[in-house]
């Protein structure tokens, strides 16, 4: 049994892409949000937590599914940064020795990605996946990070915190770990890369 937890960040106002990441067609039959809850319930993740904000109402009547494969808590200050939501999600979350954090606009989270970086959790406080030079999402937390992310003043930036902790940055071959989706032509390429495989 895997002791870990994940958190998935999907409270923005998603102003650059005009219309909510969580709701994204992935697939014909699957938007983002449901991809990466999917692929967390799938690695094990107990619980699986979603911060949400603005399509609060549009799930609850459209994607009553997603409601029995997530814990969802809603964020109504989205202004206070990533870190605030990040602490809405630790006051429910029961004490897990890792967390993964993760970011909507980032739907091509997988097994091999989570389990690279499961595999590696205890090397350091954080386990973050690299491509070349680049780090990428999500971002795996022992729980000693997590009791202090708990206590940090929220205008923090999560990058800052953590960088006053242990790090092991674990390359991958392709850069599905640093693929962000934050405007239409970014999702554009997306479908091309979906094509593309």
């Amino acid at each position: 049994m895997k002791n870990c937890s994940a958190i998935i960040l999907s409270a923005g106002l998603s102003e650059r892409m005009q219309r909510h990441k969580a709701l994204l067609p992935f697939t014909e039959k699957q938007v983002f949000l449901a991809k990466i809850i999917a692929e967390f319930r799938q690695f094990g993740c107990k619980p699986t937590v979603v911060i949400n904000q603005k399509v609060a109402q549009f799930i609850e009547t459209k994607h009553t599914n997603l409601l029995k494969q997530a814990s969802f808590i809603y964020n109504f200050f989205p202004e206070k940064g990533r870190l605030f939501s990040i602490q809405l999600a630790i006051n429910q979350l029961v004490s897990c020795q890792h967390t993964f954090i993760h970011n909507v606009d980032n739907p091509f989270v997988n097994q091999h990605i989570l389990g690279e970086l499961y595999r590696q959790a205890d090397r350091a406080d954080c386990t973050i996946p690299a491509y070349g030079e680049k780090g990428g999402h999500p971002v795996l937390v022992s729980r000693k990070v997590m009791a202090h992310l708990r206590t940090c003043s929220p205008e923090q930036s999560l990058r800052t915190v953590l960088a006053n902790f242990s790090q092991q940055r674990v390359p991958f071959e392709t850069d599905h770990c640093t693929r962000n989706i934050n405007t239409p032509d970014e999702y554009r390429k997306f479908f091309d890369f979906i094509i593309s495989q």
